[in-house]
């Protein structure tokens, strides 16, 4: 029995490589033996285990000049493969101004304030001076800013902290050629299909 603080790795459940006519009768088996299964569950009999097969070809995940510049822009590209990339994030450097004075004027408040002075910088229109409307407003407008940048900071933070963390992927290529066929691979270079180490 395994101390309480020991790790045990979760078996890996993966299909040997078949060729189409094995494929073919191995799903024919599967249909057969689901049929067999549910008339076994109607007497509280254990269902029939299921076949889990993995990508033998794994697909390259992009990660191109274009997919970093549109990513600064905020714009998630649609590549050939989905990663497991998290991002949390609502700005980057160069969405963060036009986005957070956006998202600031949907107020009505800040709107408001924001057209009071626009009409006291026309000098025949206000007694006062414009300033006394405008410094409360890039006041209010400025701390805001910087309480979601520092938010956001952290935020990327997170991200890059999941982001970066290593797994252990199953590699079926590899696994004939030297044995081991386990890669150190990065959370966010995930894709579906691979078969990860667990350890709990």
């Amino acid at each position: 029995m395994a101390s309480e603080g020991a790790s045990v790795p979760l078996a890996y459940v993966t299909a040997p490589e078949l060729t189409k006519s094995e494929s073919k009768k191995s799903t024919e088996a599967a249909n057969a033996a689901a049929d067999g299964a549910a008339s076994f569950r109607q007497q509280d009999a254990a269902p029939a285990a299921r076949i889990i097969q993995a990508h033998l070809s794994r697909p390259d995940v992009d990660r191109s000049i274009l997919q970093h510049v549109a990513k600064a822009f905020g714009v998630q590209l649609k590549g050939a493969v989905a990663t497991n990339e998290v991002s949390t994030a609502k700005y980057t450097l160069l969405t963060f101004l036009p986005v957070n004075l956006f998202e600031q004027f949907l107020r009505v408040a800040n709107l408001y304030f924001l057209l009071t002075a626009i009409l006291q910088l026309i000098p025949g229109l206000s007694p006062t001076s414009w300033f006394t409307t405008v410094a409360p407003l890039v006041f209010v407008l400025a701390v805001n800013a910087i309480k979601e940048g520092y938010d956001d900071v952290h935020r990327h933070k997170n991200d890059n902290q999941i982001n970066n963390r290593e797994v252990l992927r199953l590699d079926l290529s590899r696994s004939h050629a030297d044995g081991k066929g386990q890669v150190n691979t990065f959370w966010k270079d995930v894709v579906a299909g691979d078969l990860l180490k667990v350890w709990f």
